[in-house]
């Protein structure tokens, strides 16, 4: 039986009022800390410490492909890159921080637990930050989250793809919509399948909730990691069939540089 809409919203904000105040107890009774290192921090509105800020910019900075977000060496081609060109993505460039490795893995990882808040706003800065010669070129009307399926947003209390949404909403000075993209069907994690199951998995997954997508040139999708593609790609695909010509892919990382069992999330 479907849960109604307004007993699915007040439990969510139920769920997200207790981890506040939760988080609030802690940060009360004890330092602050990084939350990627553990170092103490010198003030309570920071998530990270210097150092690890600076490890996540000296990585960012690697060498990207703007189409699919794989890094690539030197001498290769960023758009597209040889990757890429072997698959057939229905969003057209991908904006992110960098590779799912090492201290963005461990970020990505604690974002998205409900106490994540601060350092899940802390990454999408430092994105928007790194990435700020991408952004003057990109004329997006919307910023949208790629939607968890509501019963695992109940049961996790939190969405970290939606939170990203709305920070760089805010930078941006762009709208975040979260009502039309929607999860129409509760999907197996796609974790241990494998690229051509993933794509299965997630086939007619989601749809669109209302005709405002018929005015949209140009979406910002946003979402936490970017493995396969697999989800992103059919996302864009249910944007592009409703009106949407243009999809901008946002993710603090990219997977790719491990096998598929390893790649996390």
């Amino acid at each position: 039986m479907a849960c109604p809409a307004r007993f699915r919203r007040a439990f969510q904000g139920g769920r997200t009022v207790l981890a506040s105040f939760a988080g609030g107890v802690v940060e009360l009774l004890y330092p602050s800390a990084c939350a990627l290192c553990g170092v103490e921090i010198p003030t309570k509105s920071l998530a990270i410490c210097d150092n690890c800020h600076e490890r996540l910019r000296a990585a960012s900075a690697a060498k990207a492909c703007q189409r699919c977000g794989m890094p690539v060496g030197p001498g290769a081609n960023i758009n597209p890159c040889g990757a890429c060109l072997r698959e057939r993505f229905r969003f057209d460039e991908v904006v992110r921080l960098g590779v799912y490795t090492d201290l963005l893995r461990q970020g990505c990882l604690a974002i998205k637990q409900p106490s994540g808040y601060r350092l899940a706003s802390s990454l999408m800065r430092l994105l928007h930050e790194e990435q700020k010669d991408r952004w003057e070129k990109i004329d997006a009307q919307v910023v949208l989250p790629i939607p968890l399926h509501w019963s695992r947003r109940i049961l996790r209390g939190y969405d970290q793809s939606s939170y990203l949404a709305t920070c760089l909403a805010r930078r941006l000075g762009l709208r975040v919509v979260k009502n039309v993209l929607k999860r129409r069907r509760v999907t197996a994690p796609q974790a241990a399948l494998s690229s051509t199951a993933r794509r299965e998995n997630v086939r007619g997954a989601f749809s669109i909730k209302s005709k405002a997508a018929n005015r949209w040139e140009h979406v910002l999708l946003v979402d936490d990691i970017l493995t396969t593609g697999a989800t992103a790609d059919e996302a864009a695909r249910t944007l592009k069939r409703s009106g949407v010509r243009k999809v901008t892919l946002v993710v603090l990382a990219r997977a790719g540089l491990a096998p598929e069992s390893r790649l996390g999330p």
